[in-house]
């Protein structure tokens, strides 16, 4: 398992992220998650194995029940 928190700005974390998504495409190299490179895995598959906890301040109001 690989966790990415917080860091400085422009430190790569959303770009990380749209690489293993596969929103980018990449040139060189190679991105692999249980050994398997992302290029020949599906979508769904790939997308099922990343999740994504965005830093959105609505997730913060204040209650659970809000919203």
């Amino acid at each position: 398992m690989c966790i990415f928190k917080v860091g400085p700005s422009g430190g790569g974390k959303t770009s990380i992220v749209r690489l293993l998504l596969r929103l980018f495409d990449y040139d060189s190299g190679e991105i692999l998650v249980d050994g398997r490179n992302i290029r020949s895995m599906k979508l769904c598959s790939l997308r099922g194995q990343v999740g994504v906890v965005p830093q959105d301040t609505a997730l913060f109001n204040d209650s659970i029940r809000w919203g």
